[in-house]
């Protein structure tokens, strides 16, 4: 899968930074691009405040007609401070899939990409502002842990030999991992992070003894890694993305890599079977891509999710912020299903107030509460009873307060009537 990314410069939007030193309350700024698929735009715009700060939103629209737009589209994007020297500071990232709405004139997005005072302090400290784009063809299939995103050869003309050098002649370190010894260059290396640099210059225990020992790396996601340090073209499957990317961002390579990992990370439909693999290792390595797209696309299908093997796995603060973005009745029955395949449940009891709490009680219908008090489980949650009781009680005064709000508009109704 190859990715191509768009940036923006969004000058309009730092010098409107630069000239409100409050948010304004409409503020709404377009930035047009091409995409693979199309002419589109992306929308920044003020949304709900926060005391005396305020949330940017950020939206993707299509740019053509209704009819010709394509559905089930997906895409990410990120918006990053950039200081003058290129080092780059991300302020927000989202990503998720069109579904039907540039059908339907509108634009798919999320209202708290970054917020104003986030906004200000970078444009105040000198920098430039960018927003990358990239936009995915539409596919009926999930991608897979096999799906590879090609990152293409770094190299330029002048150093086309480079690639063949790793583990050929005249290699001065090795880089183990895994149980795998890889053959390299100090000066190839040191070129291309700044922390081997540091740990193979000077009096550092693998300056003296030429080898470099990562513990806990996967041999895999290090030898993608060299490759791209000597310029070659790499196949990443998702399998080892994070990885990667971790790695890369560990040894502080230039940001390209990064950028491309997180934005396709946040950017992929995943199937249920990859996705529940993936979940653990994103929310600690990348945690760009999991609050930007991941999570709630584990919220959106964690039925599917907590059936799989893979989900015993899940340590509890994982299980916790996808259950919030999902419906009450599937975060509930999540829980008590990760909850009966941890290795000791009744050990777990002590967690179930956290999993209770995570439960988005105030989207509860009837429906869901008599679902959860009759499920096999029920009497095996501690504090569901009088959790229950509490949400049946909120929701009685609230049909009660709307019933007395309707009373009276209707009363105010027929007094205007009577008038007439």
């Amino acid at each position: 899968m190859e990715l191509q990314t768009t940036t923006l410069a969004l000058d309009q939007l730092a010098g409107a930074v630069r000239q409100h030193q409050a948010p304004p309350e409409e503020l709404r700024l377009k930035f047009p691009f091409q995409s693979p698929l199309g002419a589109c735009y992306i929308v920044i715009k003020t949304r709900e405040p926060v005391g005396s700060d305020r949330w940017m939103g950020g939206y993707l629209f299509w740019s053509g007609s209704k009819e010709d737009a394509p559905a089930g589209v997906p895409f990410a994007f990120e918006l990053a401070a950039v200081k003058e020297g290129g080092a780059r500071q991300l302020l927000g990232c989202f990503g998720t899939s069109v579904s039907d709405a540039w059908k339907k004139g509108q634009g798919q997005g999320t209202a708290d990409l970054c917020k104003w005072s986030e906004l200000r302090g970078a444009v105040l400290g000198g920098c430039s502002l960018q927003m990358a784009v990239v936009v995915l063809p539409p596919s009926s299939a999930a991608a897979t842990s096999d799906t590879a995103l090609h990152v293409s050869d770094s190299r330029d003309s002048a150093l086309t030999a480079i690639g063949p050098m790793l583990d050929g002649p005249f290699t001065d370190v090795a880089v183990t991992a895994g149980g795998r010894t890889f053959r390299a260059h100090r000066v190839v290396l040191a070129a291309a992070s700044p922390v081997f640099l540091s740990m193979l210059d000077g009096a550092m225990r693998e300056a003296r003894e030429a080898m470099v020992e990562l513990v806990d790396v996967d041999a895999g996601a290090l030898e993608l890694l060299l490759r791209h340090v000597y310029g070659c073209a790499i196949e990443v499957p998702v399998s080892l993305a994070l990885q990667l990317y971790a790695l890369a961002d560990q040894y502080q390579l230039a940001a390209g890599l990064q950028q491309r990992l997180r934005l396709w990370l946040a950017a992929l439909r995943l199937a249920p079977e990859a996705l529940v693999e993936l979940v653990p290792a994103a929310r600690t390595l990348c945690h760009a891509a999991w609050n930007g797209g991941l999570c709630q696309q584990a919220a959106s299908v964690i039925s599917q999710l907590s059936p799989l093997p893979a989900f015993a796995g899940w340590p509890v603060d994982a299980v916790v912020e996808v259950m919030q973005g999902a419906g009450p009745l599937a975060a509930f029955n999540a829980a008590v299903a990760w909850v009966e395949v941890q290795p000791q449940p009744a050990a777990m009891r002590d967690e179930w107030p956290r999993l209770l709490d995570a439960v988005p009680w105030a989207r509860a219908s009837n429906s869901n509460l008599r679902a959860m008090r009759h499920h096999a489980s029920a009497a095996l949650v501690p504090g569901l009873e009088g959790r229950l009781l509490q949400v049946y009680d909120n929701l009685f005064e609230a049909q009660a307060a709307a019933r007395s709000e309707n009373a009276a508009k209707m009363e105010r109704l027929q007094a205007k009537l009577r008038e007439q």
